[in-house]
Order: structure tokens, then sequence, then C-alpha cells
């Protein structure tokens, strides 16, 4: 049995009835899953009919950084990427001003 929970990425139920990708991790790709989520439609951002060639230029730049990150990643290579190690931060220095 699947069922589909955004568009274009169907699941299915397995033997212990948890939920889980119909296709296999490595054909997923990181850029599908954050498209369709971006455009699911949350309802919060009405669609703009106004150009507005700075922004639309910024828009652009910022999808096209977002495909460059993304590139050939898939969900198989975060689930196997290994844990990194946490951030250690450095205590501030208090100011004397």
């Amino acid at each position: 049995m699947w069922t589909r929970i955004w568009p274009f990425l169907d699941w299915c139920f397995s033997d212990y009835d948890e939920l889980v990708p119909a296709r296999d991790l490595g054909r997923i790709s990181l850029y599908e899953i954050l498209d369709i989520a971006r455009n699911y439609g949350s309802g919060q951002v009405a669609p703009r009919n106004l150009p507005i060639p700075a922004v639309d230029r910024l828009l652009a730049g910022v999808e096209d950084a977002r495909r460059h990150r993304c590139g050939e990643l898939t969900l198989r290579d975060l689930v196997d990427e290994a844990a990194r190690p946490a951030l250690q931060l450095t205590p501030r220095q208090s100011s004397s001003r």
C-alpha cells in the first residue's frame, strides 16, 4: 500500500507499518525534496504579478545557488553521511567598553 504525502514523492508502508519512501533513497534528489517543499503551497506567500528586476535577479541567484549546492546529492547521501563532530564554540571575551 502506498500513499502520496507530497506531489511526486510516493511513500509506502513497511511490514511494520512504518512510512517509508517508495523509491530508492539514491534516486530521490535533495533538489527535488527542496523544490517540492518550497512549492507545496504553505499559503504564506501570495504570487507576485509585478516584475521587480532587482528582486527577480536576487531570487534567480538564490535558485542557482540552491541548484549548484544540491548538485547530484540524494537523500541516500544525507542518510549515509557520517555524523560530524559538534561545533565547539569559544567563549566570548568580555569587552572593556
